[in-house]
């Protein structure tokens, strides 16, 4: 329903999704911040101090974010041709969560799935930042992640541009 007036906009409607979830997530840093480092002292976690290491991860969260906003992109233009799509766009959250690190590290997947998790965007922009800040990760796999995470920028970008323009198509055909 809202596509149309997206649509209207100088600008892809993407470029807004994204600009909305970064904001939204600076607006959580900080508070999370002092949440997570307190209950890493009370639990006496380990968190890193290496400044490298911080840049590392908050690129990684950042084109995670944008990575996470190209997926849902794709996702949702699945709805171009089906009409609905929020059952799928559910199991790509799912999945997501699992082999993204949100649940437990990847480490604790089950026949090999940590190697394959590790080299898919989800890992990358939700697992890898914070593996790297807890110090699990060296700063030299954060800095082969952040490779692949834009590698995966890359990829989803053009995937996105042929699905949404396939997608374009079909909008027009039933939409005038």
């Amino acid at each position: 329903g809202q596509l149309s007036v997206l649509l209207l906009r100088p600008f892809h409607p993407l470029h807004s999704m994204v600009a909305r979830q970064l904001a939204e997530n600076a607006v959580k840093f900080g508070p999370l911040l002092v949440i997570c480092g307190v209950i890493a002292w009370w639990l006496d976690g380990t968190v890193t101090l290496d400044p490298l290491a911080w840049s590392l991860a908050i690129a990684l969260a950042v084109l995670g974010i944008i990575n996470a906003a190209y997926v849902g992109a794709i996702v949702g233009s699945l709805a171009l041709w089906t009409t609905k799509s929020e059952g799928f766009q559910s199991l790509v959250f799912g999945v997501e969560w699992i082999i993204g690190g949100v649940v437990a590290p990847v480490a604790l997947l089950p026949l090999g799935l940590d190697s394959v998790a590790q080299v898919l965007p989800f890992w990358l922009g939700l697992g890898a930042p914070s593996e790297l800040i807890a110090e699990m990760l060296t700063v030299g796999d954060g800095a082969w992640a952040l490779v692949a995470a834009v590698v995966w920028t890359a990829l989803l970008d053009q995937a996105l541009r042929i699905v949404w323009r396939r997608g374009m198509v079909q909008y027009e055909a039933v939409g005038t």
